[in-house]
């Protein structure tokens, strides 16, 4: 993209002067009007001008674009006259278009006297008489500044879920962290430390009592490990993880059954976030639901891997503040970090299903 233009900066334009034995072409009045309607209906500023740059023609929208006073007043005066600190660039193109070059510019940032700023893509084309000769120049400028706006809005918002997803990454190697030193250091620690106490002198009251709390500290340190980052999950991947945290979560009154249709292992942040994200919801439905059955249904279509977790409990009412709840926004951002979204659908007496769909990469 070119550099930031004002719409009245630059050089002082030299009027173009009309070659030598070029004729004074005056279009067909027929001509003119058929012209006219085109120019009005493309998707662009049109203006057309003589070899000496008088405007002969005009659409509204280069009216609007350039911001002249009126809508025909220009017509027949030279451009330069009406905007005397023309681009040197500009200039430059407009002799060439009328050599009979076709010219097309990238984006170009132009600024308006009152600070407006905006993007044009822009070119110059030369157009003919009918013995062939050329008659002067087609400028044609077409408004991309949605599109300049939107791109910028776009890049904006994945540096913004690139950043998240390197502190929700950062947050799993630090989770890992703690789990690996729990279990390795101060676990191992424990564990000696009761297999001292189980061959000591079983007759004390004292160590028996110290037996029972170091066997409840190992379960302890071991359950916070795996809640902190199942090894599981880094050592043989989302499917097993998910099949083992159903099993974990059914009891005799709720059955979890999995499914799974994604033979391959997925990159690590998007498992990581799929693993929390189930972890949530059956959090949920074990809490609040009071179903019965539930279901995770992982598998990959079109280039989506899509999660759906489904219960048959009491659902809930999906317009109260349920849905603002922490638990929820956790999974909602989890999904919407990796460019995907989460979809609930509860109706009150039948269930609840989420549907989770995150672009594979």
């Amino acid at each position: 993209m070119c550099g930031a233009v004002g719409i009245a900066s630059g050089m002082r334009a030299p009027t173009m002067v009309q070659p030598p034995n070029t004729p004074v072409f005056h279009p067909d009045p027929k001509v003119v009007g058929m012209m006219r309607q085109f120019m009005e209906e493309v998707p662009a500023a049109v203006a057309v001008f003589d070899h000496e740059m008088r405007y002969v023609l005009s659409s509204g929208r280069w009216v609007e674009e350039v911001r002249l006073p009126d809508a025909d007043a220009h017509i027949g005066k030279v451009l330069y006259d009406l905007m005397p600190q023309m681009p040197t660039h500009w200039i430059e193109a407009h002799r060439r278009g009328l050599t009979g070059e076709r010219l097309t510019f990238e984006l170009e940032q132009i600024t308006y006297p009152d600070g407006e700023t905006r993007w044009f893509q822009w070119g110059v084309s030369p157009w003919h008489t009918p013995d062939g000769g050329i008659a002067g120049v087609i400028v044609h400028m077409r408004d991309q500044t949605q599109q300049v706006v939107a791109e910028r809005l776009r890049s904006r918002l994945l540096e913004d879920r690139l950043r998240q997803q390197i502190r929700v990454e950062a947050g799993e190697q630090e989770r890992r962290r703690i789990s690996r030193e729990l279990h390795d250091g101060l676990g191992q620690l424990l564990t000696a430390a009761k297999l001292n106490v189980d061959v000591a002198d079983r007759h004390s009251d004292a160590l028996e009592k110290a037996q029972h709390l170091l066997g409840q500290a190992i379960r302890e340190i071991r359950h916070i490990a795996h809640e902190l980052r199942p090894s599981i999950l880094d050592d043989f991947g989302l499917v097993p993880a998910l099949r083992t945290l159903c099993d974990e979560n059914s009891t005799d009154r709720l059955s979890v059954s999995f499914r799974e249709r994604v033979p391959v292992r997925l990159p690590d942040v998007i498992e990581s976030a799929v693993y929390r994200i189930c972890q949530e919801a059956l959090t949920n439905v074990v809490r609040h639901s009071q179903a019965h059955q539930a279901t995770v249904d992982l598998y990959a279509d079109q280039g989506t891997l899509v999660v759906m977790i489904q219960d048959d409990g009491v659902g809930m009412d999906t317009t109260v503040g349920i849905m603002n709840g922490i638990g929820m926004i956790n999974m909602r951002e989890r999904a919407e970090m990796l460019g995907g979204a989460l979809h609930v659908d509860s109706v009150q007496g039948r269930g609840t299903d989420i549907v989770v769909e995150i672009p594979l990469p």
